[in-house]
Parts: structure tokens; sequence; C-alpha cells
């Protein structure tokens, strides 16, 4: 056997192994799909997928439950949170980046002690915090979690991004006439975009998927969002598992469509992030 016929057969057995590995992950969701197209009353059979597959349960939970509620609820609560985000981390990130004295460059340090700083221990005093100013059982008191919670790491990922910028093109842009505003506008934004679409792909994701907080913070079934929407789904002595599993697998669709759609710009986001700072 030549060389070149082991080299074909070791990536043939390198690719095998890798869609098995994929498959293995993957079998949570696959059974999370493959019982919300199952009838309800063969939910807890043991086959993977259904012989006759059905999407009553989505339309189920779309039309006899409050799950569009829900999603509409983590839908602007997660976009707010993003929007929010990436505009507060893009300005104090270009800032620091741009100022090297001893205040911003400390700054910068306290962003990264921050994140080691446990989320569990933060629960009792922003509850006091959101009680006393009334924004308990309201989106608003997660849009400023969320928000306050990403922007240590948003305002971290975008300094360092920012700080493999050269200079000499804002120093052009003045020669240029262009105002100081302007010039971060019109020039620095753009070329920033891969690390800001990592800050609102990263701010989505984590708002999205939280459940923490918003079982905390939220009280009323109006305002539920998805992650504590879905425990409505689990009764006292029992199991909506269609329903239920219908719901997990909408609710995973967007996070998966957002990370596929950004990929390009998270992978060079983080990898420009990772390369000065």
């Amino acid at each position: 056997m030549n060389g070149k016929a082991r080299r074909a057969i070791g990536k043939t057995a390198t690719y095998v192994t890798l869609v098995i590995i994929i498959l293995v992950l993957n079998l949570p969701f696959l059974s999370m799909l493959g019982t919300a197209l199952k009838p309800s009353k063969d939910a807890m059979t043991v086959e993977l997928f259904p012989s006759n597959p059905t999407f009553e349960n989505f339309v189920n939970i779309f039309t006899n439950t409050n799950f569009p509620r829900y999603l509409l609820n983590s839908f602007i609560v997660a976009i707010v949170a993003m929007v929010l985000c990436t505009v507060f981390a893009a300005t104090a990130g270009y800032v620091i980046a741009r100022k090297s004295t001893f205040f911003f460059r400390s700054y910068g340090v306290t962003l990264l002690l921050l994140q080691m700083f446990p989320t569990i221990l933060l629960l009792l005093p922003l509850f006091l915090i959101f009680k006393n100013l009334g924004l308990v059982n309201t989106i608003y008191a997660l849009i400023i979690t969320y928000t306050a919670m990403n922007l240590p790491f948003s305002i971290w990922l975008v300094r360092s991004f920012f700080s493999t910028i050269p200079t000499d093109l804002e120093e052009a842009a003045r020669i240029d006439g262009c105002s100081q505003f302007k010039t971060f506008y019109k020039i620095i934004l753009p070329l920033a975009l891969p690390g800001l679409a990592t800050v609102a792909i990263f701010t989505f994701v984590n708002s999205w998927n939280d459940y923490l907080m918003a079982s905390l913070f939220l009280r009323s079934d109006d305002i539920y969002t998805l992650t504590v929407g879905l425990h409505s789904f689990i009764n006292q002595h029992s199991f909506q598992w269609s329903n239920l599993m219908s719901a997990s697998t909408v609710s995973v669709l967007p996070t998966v469509l957002f990370l596929v759609i950004a990929q390009k710009y998270l992978i060079q986001g983080l990898s420009a992030g990772a390369t000065k700072g």
C-alpha cells in the first residue's frame, strides 16, 4: 500500500470518527426533535424518530398555550440587551484602547476581574435594588441585568480589537477634515465590525439562554421569557413531553440560526481580539 492510499484511508477514518462524535454529541437534540414530531400518545416510546411524524405539537403550542408570548418576550429582552451592550462596548472599548493613562489601563484590568465575580452573589443585591426601584416583575430588570453582566467581557473584547486598528487611519481622517465622532463612525466602526458582531452574538445568546435571573425577577405569566415559560409545560403530577419538546426545539432555532449566519464574524472577532491587548 503506497503513501497516497494510506493518507486517503487515514482521512476517511478521521471523517468517520468525527461524524460519529458529532452524532453522539447531538443525540439529546435529535431525541428532542424526534419527540416533538411524535403524537402525544407516543411521546415516551423508545424510537428516536416516529414512522409517521406530525407537526400537531408545534401547532398546539402556538395556538393553545402562551408560548408565542414567551417567545416575543425573549426576543425583546435579548435584542434590546444586545443593542445596548454593543453600543456601550463600542464606545467604551474605543476610548480605553486609545487612552494609555494609568486610569484606563487599570480599568481594563478591572473588567477582567469582574468576570471572575460569582453571579450567584449578585442575586440578593440585585433583587433588593430592583425591588426598591419598582422594577421586579418587569422585563426592564432583565434588560439592565443582562446588559451589565455582559459589558465587562464585551468591552474587553472590543478594546482588544480596536487596539489592532492603526491610529494612522484616524490621523489621516483628521487631516482630511473629519471630526472625532465622524472618524469613529465612518472609519473605525466598519473596520471593527467582526468584533462588534462577536459582542452582539455573545450578548444575544447569553440573554436568550439565561434562566437564573429570569426566574428571580419575573412573576407573571405574561412577561415570562422562554426559559421560565417552558416550566408551564411541567405540571405537579405530569409532564407534557410533546409540548415541552416542541417548545424547546423552537427555542433553540433562533440561537442556532444566529450563530450560523454570523459565524464568520464570530471567528474573526475572537481571533483578532486574541492577537493583541
